[in-house]
């Protein structure tokens, strides 16, 4: 794995935050069948791996360490969070 030369480290709460972000993009790929989130630090990037029941990749979502102390802001703050989804349930079927 890549060094990294930010020190930054991710809450739980952060990681489930993208996590739950990533899953308004699964209908795109309902059709492989998504079963599996990991998360992965590399390159300054948090990935959310997505895997099929059968162990197949099917797709990564990318964050720039230098966003996440942002994201961090509305991952802890509820009536931001509940925003944050509102504003994605209506942009995805």
């Amino acid at each position: 794995m890549a060094q990294n030369t930010h020190q930054y480290q991710p809450s739980d709460e952060l990681l489930e935050f993208l996590k739950e972000t990533v899953r308004y993009s699964l209908h795109l790929v309902k059709h492989r069948q998504p079963e599996l989130m990991t998360v992965r630090s590399q390159n300054e990037q948090i990935y959310i791996d997505v895997w099929s029941k059968d162990g197949s990749y099917i797709m990564s979502s990318a964050t720039p360490f230098g966003k996440l102390p942002y994201l961090e802001t509305i991952a802890t703050d509820p009536e931001k969070r509940k925003k944050h989804f509102e504003f994605l349930a209506s942009i995805n079927p």
